[in-house]
């Protein structure tokens, strides 16, 4: 077990017995942020889309802004093109469409790395959850509130870093926008599968 697995799991484990606010915050996280923080980044990130569940990994990232000091365009791609299972992909688009609010659907849909199977799905699952994918009164209120721990504002910052980069696009705030993107994709990637009625 690498030092990574070893810390990923053990905060898991501890987070659903300590955690203020399940599955995970900030103040949890204090304890175990300068061990974080020495680790690989990418790897940490990757580890934990893989191996944990959507809920957990997406609010576990919300609540390290840091990790994201070191990470572009490249090694959002790096991540994208290591993910072995559908849900990772699930969990890094919600994290990144609703946290960082960017727009990584080019990263995957236009990747030649990423299998046709998984573009169907992904497009298939964010069809049915754009909603999701937005920041909704009660998400801004936790961040306000100080609920998880992290300011908006930490985040706010690195998705203005990000977009410098010209490959990276800003999420749309407008559900409409967002569902006839996603419309479109799920169409150009499961057209073929639909049975006449």
């Amino acid at each position: 077990m690498t030092e990574i697995e070893a810390l990923s799991d053990k905060i898991v484990y501890r987070a659903i017995r300590e955690a203020l606010n399940a599955p995970i915050d900030r103040f949890f996280l204090e304890k175990y942020l300068h061990e974080i923080l020495e680790l690989d980044s990418e790897k940490f990130l990757l580890y934990n889309l893989e191996n944990v569940n959507n809920t957990y990994s997406v609010r576990l990232l919300a609540c390290l802004p840091e990790l994201w000091e070191n990470i572009g365009f490249e090694e959002m791609k790096k991540l994208i093109d290591s993910f072995t299972n559908v849900f990772s992909f699930y969990a890094f688009v919600q994290f990144t469409y609703k946290y960082l609010q960017v727009d990584i659907f080019e990263m995957i849909y236009e990747n030649e790395n990423v299998k046709l199977s998984f573009k169907k799905e992904i497009s298939e699952y964010l069809i049915n959850q754009c909603a999701n994918l937005i920041m909704d009164e009660d998400d801004y209120f936790e961040f306000e509130e100080g609920q998880i721990g992290v300011n908006f504002q930490e985040w706010n910052y690195i998705k203005q870093k990000l977009l410098l980069d010209s490959r990276i696009k800003p999420a749309t705030k407008s559900l409409n926008e967002l569902y006839i993107r996603l419309k479109f994709y799920n169409e150009r990637y499961n057209e073929g599968d639909k049975t006449p009625h």
